[in-house]
């Protein structure tokens, strides 16, 4: 279900295996870029160590973001859960294991332009999500459509951000 309006729309997912990595920093001192660039690099040895390859584009999922701690998990969806790949809550903090995306019911837009412009994004998925009387649910993610280094322009860059949502009571 999409609302042409605001090309923000509900989407129900299936949950999707990833393997992924998860860092925890301060606030004032966190970096994306550059916890995600390192994410990447780590990402991309420990597939190709265990002969995986990823099903979709690289995502960040924020546990926690705008207190004092900012709590990332960085990762790529897979096929299925590849062996050898012990289960992300298991291994060190900044090492690669096994998650999930969760499934369920997820408001959807899909942000065009630099990624330091997202958070308008968030601010319109967050109003949109209140005006249809639903509740946000916990740990957003961005789906990086778009590789920057293929993209001409930086405006045409493509983001998917997906908030779970609250499930509705009856």
């Amino acid at each position: 279900m999409t609302d042409e309006a605001t090309d923000i729309g509900i989407e129900q997912l299936a949950p999707q295996v990833t393997a992924a990595l998860r860092v925890r920093e301060p606030m004032a001192t966190v970096d994306v870029g550059r916890i995600f660039g390192d994410a990447m690099g780590r990402l991309g040895a420990r597939l190709g160590s265990i002969g995986a390859e990823p099903a979709g584009p690289p995502f960040a999922r924020y546990h926690d973001w705008g207190g004092e701690t900012a709590d990332i998990e960085i990762g790529f969806p897979l096929a299925s859960r590849p062996a050898g790949l012990a289960d992300l809550a298991d291994v060190p903090e900044g090492e690669v294991g096994a998650s999930m995306l969760p499934g369920g019911e997820a408001a959807v837009i899909v942000h065009r332009g630099p990624y330091p412009t997202l958070g308008e994004a968030y601010r319109r998925l967050g109003e949109w999500i209140r005006a249809r009387g639903r509740e946000a649910g916990e740990a957003p993610w961005e789906s990086y459509l778009d590789d920057p280094a293929t993209v001409e322009a930086v405006a045409a860059l493509r983001t998917a951000v997906v908030w779970p949502l609250a499930e509705v009571r009856g």
